[in-house]
């Protein structure tokens, strides 16, 4: 049942979607999670060195980044902040994370299949293995059969 008017009502909360660009991300919603060598295959970086954005957003919600103690989900950790592999098993030290204004953000690794949207939520990128990996778009020819996958629960009380 829709919320409409009733201030009590827990709306759904706003579906998470993230894409690769060779541009920029669109704010106030839209967040970089990380840089890319390129679309597929790719390296990754926190320092903003590459072209290539990996864009999140969550409809109304407003979204963070951050790193280390940072509150936020855990959604990869890199090799090093520029020209890095990616690990989704806590291999590397450095954490990127992603939080949500309103809610929780929760997120999941889907090994040989695509994200179940329901119960997993949406893709954030594809990987090429657990550790010591590319990260590439989630779609696409060159994307990878492993992926991560986030969604966000809760929200407005």
């Amino acid at each position: 049942m829709p919320c409409h008017c009733d201030p009590d009502c827990d709306p759904a909360p706003a579906p998470l979607s993230c894409s690769v660009t060779n541009g920029a991300c669109e704010p106030p919603y839209e967040q970089v999670l990380l840089t890319m060598s390129s679309e597929f295959n790719a390296h990754a970086a926190t320092d903003g060195s590459y072209s290539w954005k990996l864009c999140c957003t969550a409809g109304g919600n407003v979204l963070s980044v951050g790193s280390g103690a940072d509150p936020g989900a855990d959604v990869v950790q890199l090799s090093s902040t520029t020209n890095a592999h990616v690990s989704v098993d806590g291999t590397y030290s450095n954490h990127v994370k992603l939080g949500v204004d309103q809610g929780s953000v929760q997120c999941t690794t889907s090994f040989g299949s695509a994200c179940d949207p329901v119960v997993e939520g949406d893709c954030v990128f594809s990987f090429s293995s657990q550790n010591n990996a590319h990260i590439g778009a989630c779609s696409g020819t060159g994307s990878y059969n492993n992926y991560v996958c986030c969604k966000i629960v809760g929200g407005p009380a």
